[in-house]
């Protein structure tokens, strides 16, 4: 209901934007903007009350100590993944501008900042994730003997090329923008961007999917696959 109300805030405030930047200059709408990243921050973490690194742990000596961990571990994983797939995605709707010829000096701040921001939320999507592994999946025969340890496989899989080619943009291909002839760079830049898009709508198809299965952790401790019902009726214990 919380994540509900305030993506319906959400919703007017972005109408609102969309609507001042036909008439007005684009500075007008930046507390409006700011808002919703606020108000998109705090969704990730009502939204991070109720996953599966919150519940998992309950049974645990130190469940509620965890559970507040696995809270925080999510929210920086999302927050992390949102700034960096959000971004690469708000690239490529402008990529058409940043192409021009003319708009290379432009191409090379937004990009700059953008490689910049990039390296913090790699690093949230890291740190997060590595500890959320430790709380859902939990050992190396979970990893490999289970489907949940087999998508989170997945997911590694497909982050690691976008490290990699994020990193070829930061340090190789973002240095030559400020060069004599910076289009040529620019234009790689935009269809790495591309790509590295598609790699992370990917991971979001597979964590959409890790949201609908039994954690590993769960699956191999081996909880209980019967109910077991003690109660005394008519004084007989059953």
């Amino acid at each position: 209901a919380a994540r509900l109300a305030i993506a319906g805030i959400l919703f007017v405030l972005l109408s609102r934007a969309f609507a001042q930047s036909r008439k007005e200059k684009p500075v007008q709408s930046a507390w409006t903007v700011q808002a919703c990243i606020g108000l998109a921050s705090l969704a990730i973490l009502v939204g991070s009350v109720a996953t599966h690194a919150a519940a998992a742990p309950a049974r645990e000596p130190l469940g509620d100590t965890l559970a507040t961990i696995g809270i925080a571990a999510d929210a920086a994983h999302l927050v992390g993944v949102s700034l960096w797939v959000g971004g690469l995605a708000g690239i490529v709707a402008v990529r058409g501008i940043l192409r021009e010829p003319e708009a290379a000096p432009l191409a090379r701040i937004v990009l700059g900042r953008f490689s910049r921001l990039a390296a913090y939320a790699v690093a949230l999507v890291l740190t997060g994730g590595f500890v959320l592994s430790l709380l859902l999946v939990g050992s190396w025969e979970a990893l490999l003997g289970t489907s949940y340890g087999w998508v989170v496989l997945g997911k590694v899989a497909l982050f690691t090329p976008m490290i990699a080619l994020g990193a070829f943009n930061r340090y190789r291909l973002i240095p030559k923008t400020a060069e004599a002839s910076p289009v040529k760079a620019v234009r790689r830049l935009v269809e790495n961007v591309r790509f590295e898009t598609a790699l992370g709508i990917a991971v979001l198809v597979l964590a959409g999917l890790l949201t609908s299965m039994t954690p590993a952790a769960s699956v191999a401790g081996g909880l209980p696959r019967q109910f077991a019902l003690d109660a005394v009726v008519d004084d007989l214990r059953l």
